[in-house]
């Protein structure tokens, strides 16, 4: 993202996120670097962005500098649609009038269809710069739509399983919910704190700082390597194969994302346990064991493998707090009961 076209790049992404919003179908195409090749499709329409500072620029940028000819084809020879700046949109579609008109524009000689391929986005050019910038109103509102989204799958995952577990070692549904809702909103909550924070640092120089480490490995990969890798992420999202220089870039860029986003998700799912160490509920020693555990193990059962090397901080609550067990009511066993 912190590159002169990084915003370029997150145009396409919001473009693509509001139209899905809006019941189309949406799809990134161009990660893979293909010469006059699309950027995104909706509803089967090809389409390249452009976000330029000017309106001349966004034009001109779609017309070969040799043979002055609109270089964006389907491959049945037809004018992908080209995306400009919500902005430029008047300029734009005025001024591909006159290339039409020109001949410059390959199967149309109707000035009139330049609406037919001139597409206003949804966001204007300066919307789409402070997309880039970290902590701009513009780029916490895109990053607080997309976590809220992303992260709202780990809430239902954790509110499933924690009201499962729950119900079948209690039997109490009202209770099981209960549990659930609150296991659900605290992962959601540490989740999307992650999601903004990660994102936020990915348009500072700190993703540029990685990025000599980051391609260090993947030249040691090696382009089969690195393909292999990456179209086996890519398939699991459906999205299609890569290869060459265009994996070998993802790879590094997923590598630089990996980075960052496991520091700050350290830093972020410590603050509860940092928290009891000032309140004084955790020793020092079980402090550094639960940091160790956060450190190595940052699935969602790192909780419960922690959790249980705390002895009694681990054991499960009765009636003043907490899921109870069938048969809490029990006397406890251990030093003082028998």
């Amino acid at each position: 993202v912190n590159n002169p076209a990084g915003h370029g790049e997150l145009a396409e992404e919001a473009n693509n996120i509001i139209d899905r919003l809006q019941g189309h179908q949406a799809e990134i195409l161009g990660r893979d670097n293909a010469k006059n090749g699309p950027d995104r499709s909706v509803d089967g329409v090809l389409i390249q962005t452009k976000y330029y500072k000017t309106a001349r620029g966004s034009l001109e940028a779609c017309f070969d500098p040799s043979s002055h000819q609109y270089r964006y084809l389907a491959k049945d020879g037809t004018p992908m649609q080209l995306e400009v700046p919500k902005d430029q949109y008047e300029q734009v579609l005025r001024g591909f009038e006159k290339k039409i008109s020109q001949g410059k524009v390959p199967g149309v000689s109707d000035p009139r269809d330049a609406e037919k391929i001139v597409r206003k986005g949804k966001l204007t050019y300066d919307q789409a710069v402070n997309l880039a910038k970290p902590g701009t109103a513009d780029s916490l509102k895109y990053d607080a739509a997309t976590g809220a989204v992303t992260c709202s799958c780990a809430f239902g995952l954790s509110f499933l399983a924690t009201t499962f577990m729950a119900y079948r070692e209690t039997g109490d549904i009202t209770g099981a919910v209960q549990a659930g809702i609150a296991a659900g909103v605290q992962v959601f909550g540490l989740s999307f704190a992650q999601h903004m924070v990660v994102s936020q640092l990915s348009r500072t120089g700190l993703s540029n700082a990685l990025m000599a480490p980051s391609q260090a490995v993947v030249g040691k990969l090696g382009f089969k390597a690195s393909a292999t890798i990456v179209n086996g992420l890519r398939a699991l999202t459906g999205k299609t194969a890569i290869s060459g220089a265009a994996a070998s870039k993802q790879l590094a860029k997923m590598l630089r994302g990996n980075a960052v986003s496991a520091a700050v998700t350290l830093a972020v799912f410590s603050v509860p346990e940092t928290y009891k160490l000032l309140q004084g509920k955790a020793s020092g020693a079980q402090y550094a064991q639960n940091m160790a555990c956060l450190a190595t193990d940052r699935r969602g059962n790192r909780r419960r493998r922690c959790s249980r090397s705390r002895g009694g901080e681990g054991r499960r609550r009765g009636r003043n707090g907490g899921v109870a067990r069938r048969g809490d009511h029990r006397r406890p066993r251990g030093r003082h009961g028998r």
